[in-house]
């Protein structure tokens, strides 16, 4: 799958979070190892955990209307 062999890209050079935005199903899958990942549903809030402390974005930010 394409987007696991990305994932294990990102990671192996550093990468320590992904974000992948589902449109579709109004979601951001966060991502913390290739294989360690929870959801977020449009009624959530992404944060930058200790990567950006104070960060704080709706998942609506990042959907279609």
């Amino acid at each position: 799958m394409e987007v696991q062999r990305k994932l294990n890209e990102y990671f192996a050079i550093g990468v320590v979070r992904v974000w992948l935005v589902d449109p579709s199903n109004r979601s951001v899958s966060v991502y913390r190892s290739p294989r360690e990942m929870h959801v977020i549903d449009s009624h959530g809030a992404l944060d930058g955990e200790e990567i950006l402390p104070g960060f704080s974005v709706p998942v609506t930010e990042f959907l279609p209307d």
